[in-house]
């Protein structure tokens, strides 16, 4: 199983940290799972709405979504 998180600039830290961290405590209990996050845009980097910058994305195009994958689109910041 993969869990693909979408970072987008001005992400909402809560859309990803909360949903990340089900995904991350499941692998401690010894899930499969593969977690990835992701830059539509190719940037290795975004900076959160708070302020704080989500670094070492991979790029989206890179991959190929199959059918137990998971893909997290979170709220970012809107003007």
């Amino acid at each position: 199983m993969r869990a693909f998180f979408l970072i987008p600039d001005e992400v909402q830290l809560l859309d990803i940290t909360g949903p990340a961290h089900l995904f991350y405590e499941a692998r401690e209990y010894g899930a499969d799972i593969e977690i990835f996050y992701l830059a539509m845009d190719g940037n290795t980097q975004h900076m959160s709405s708070a302020g704080l910058a989500v670094a070492q994305l991979k790029n989206f195009a890179d991959f190929s979504l199959g059918p137990g994958d998971f893909l997290f689109v979170p709220g970012q910041e809107s003007y």
